[in-house]
């Protein structure tokens, strides 16, 4: 799962790119497979368009939801 949040992050990384944006909220979209949707999100003080600091902000938001053995879906 870590890799997919890689590959969504590049994504994210390429559309701000292509429009010469930052953004400082990143927000996670969580679908579990009973069709529950969850979108936690944070606020970060400086504006990121990297990779690596998108991804890291996703990772910190994927390790605060309790999967509790439940099947997840990410989607971009």
């Amino acid at each position: 799962m870590l890799l997919e949040l890689k590959t969504i992050a590049q994504t994210v990384q390429h559309r701000l790119q292509s429009y010469q944006a930052l953004g400082r909220t990143i927000t996670l979209k969580v679908k579990f497979t009973d069709i529950q949707q969850i979108t936690p999100s944070k606020t970060v003080v400086a504006a990121v368009g990297k990779t690596e600091a998108i991804s890291q902000v996703a990772k910190e938001l994927l390790a605060a939801i309790s999967l509790e053995g439940r099947s997840v879906r990410l989607s971009s």
